[in-house]
């Protein structure tokens, strides 16, 4: 009875996120945008649906929970040449427990922008400058929390953010949800609230925004090899 209540509790706070996150306003920049960038091609071929189906290296990416499902140990590497001289890296590490059934997993992300030259107020030169943003992240995910179908997961993301002499730092915790797969294991259902908790240090006022992440997947073939 304890377990199914705290259960209804998770579930219920997640859908009261939901619709702050809704609400929120998400015109103009915001920060922590190298999060919405993607990792891996499966994912990014699939879309939303992916956060209801992860349970590889990703999931700490995507939807915290698919760590619960894992089977063994996977790494996954993804490089990706943008504009001009920007280059986007990830690498996500994601291993089981063992006899638990769960999971935990790792990542590192970097969008690099290579040097260029300054001017100051006059026009003058100020010398090279560069800007980067680093992530990394830790979480786990557990299986049957309650009921057999259930995933449950939550994860922790810092982002450096540097520019030329001056850096900052952005923290924000994760929390997903899985139920399925349904149906002669075709039909899976995922929620993922990327920065329910989110802080800042130094100097900046720039914090990392709430978003949710909701999928639906259905299995209509099965592997073709």
């Amino acid at each position: 009875m304890i377990m199914k209540r705290v259960l209804v509790i998770f579930i219920v706070g997640l859908l009261v996120l939901s619709a702050s996150a809704a609400r929120a306003q998400t015109s103009g920049a915001r920060a922590g945008h190298i999060f919405e960038f993607g990792a891996g091609g499966r994912a990014l071929g699939m879309g939303s649906a992916y956060t209801a189906m992860v349970k590889d290296a990703t999931s700490l990416y995507y939807n915290p929970s698919g760590l619960g499902l894992l089977e063994g140990r996977q790494l996954q590497l993804m490089r990706a040449q943008l504009y001009g001289d920007a280059a986007y890296d990830y690498l996500g590490y994601a291993q089981n427990f063992g006899k638990t059934p769960g999971g935990w997993g790792m990542q590192f992300l970097r969008l690099g922008v290579a040097a260029s030259d300054g001017r100051d107020a006059i026009n003058q030169p100020a010398g090279a400058f560069s800007y980067a943003e680093t992530g990394f992240g830790l979480g786990f995910g557990l299986r049957g929390v309650g009921f057999p179908e259930l995933s449950l997961g939550s994860g922790v993301k810092v982002l450096n953010r540097s520019l030329g002499q001056s850096s900052d730092n952005l923290m924000g915790v994760n929390f997903g949800v899985q139920y399925g797969p349904l149906f002669n294991e075709k039909l899976s259902f995922g929620l993922g609230v990327q920065n329910a908790i989110s802080l800042s240090r130094v100097d900046t006022l720039d914090k990392l925004p709430m978003s949710v992440r909701l999928g639906t997947a259905y299995q209509v073939l099965g592997p073709l090899a």
